[in-house]
């Protein structure tokens, strides 16, 4: 007879475990959230900043819409950069909770598993 992948204890260390993990990713992505939605913010400000001295400084020419956005965009760089860093943070901070979600899933099947051969022995 071949022993278990896993005993009952190792199966309830295993998912307190994945439990402080999750609450750990929860945790970070919440922050990881937080400083996306202040950079978003900041720089939907800095754009509409930019547009209101585009405005100003190019008050006698004739610039497209496309043109007017794009300078407001290049002067607004860095808060673009930023909120894209803040945007990759939610997402692999998303990742990472619902693979230790998955891992969570795949650990109770294994216990029910383990519990069940306990069962038939």
């Amino acid at each position: 007879m071949t022993e278990p992948l896993m005993t009952p204890y190792e199966v309830e260390r295993k998912l307190l475990e994945l439990s402080r993990e999750i609450d750990e990713a929860t945790e970070d992505l919440i922050e990881a959230e937080t400083a996306f939605t202040s950079s978003k913010r900041s720089l939907e400000m800095a754009l509409a900043r930019a547009r209101a001295d585009i405005s100003e400084q190019y008050r006698n020419d004739k610039l497209t819409v496309q043109e007017k956005a794009d300078i407001a965009l290049l002067k607004c760089e860095q808060q673009v950069i930023q909120a894209d860093a803040h945007e990759i943070w939610v997402k692999g901070s998303k990742s990472r909770v619902n693979a230790l979600r998955t891992q969570v899933d795949i650990i109770r099947s294994i216990g029910t598993s383990v519990r069940s051969s306990m069962d038939i022995t």
